[in-house]
């Protein structure tokens, strides 16, 4: 019963309580992780009630069962945790990378602006000649 029990025993505590009468009894193991922020699935206690002969016969296989289980939760838990941690930290550097292309871009566009030149902002615009022919055009058309 022990062995079963103990690959659990570096992050978990465990209280096992036995109850019942002289026909019945009834065993949990109730798993206490160390780490408090544990998820609840690995709060979920083993309760088996049968009689003497029973929990003799089929205990040790339960726990067995039971502990599989655990760990392979637990494994699960720490899996998706790092792949959540790795995900977010792709996020940032993805984030990062695009507000440094954009800051280098705006840095680039102020860079390659002409200055401004001085001159009355409401005179009405000199247009070429090119421009001047279109606008001809257009109006022969309408």
């Amino acid at each position: 019963m022990f062995e079963q029990l103990t690959p659990l025993l570096p992050n978990t505590t465990f209280v096992i309580t036995i109850s019942g009468s002289a026909t019945a009894l009834t065993v949990n193991v109730i798993p206490h992780p160390i780490d408090t922020k544990a998820d609840n699935g690995l709060k979920t206690p083993l309760t088996i009630t049968g009689s003497a002969a029973e929990l003799d016969a089929g205990f040790v296989e339960a726990l067995t069962s039971y502990t599989t289980s655990y760990v392979s939760m637990a494994e699960s838990i720490n899996n998706a945790k790092a792949q959540m941690a790795e995900a977010e930290q792709s996020i940032k550097t993805a984030t990062a990378t695009k507000q440094a292309q954009a800051t280098k871009a705006r840095q680039s566009a102020a860079k390659g602006k002409p200055a401004p030149v001085a001159g009355n902002l409401f005179a009405p615009a000199v247009k070429s000649e090119d421009e001047e022919e279109e606008d001809s055009n257009a109006a022969e058309n309408n």
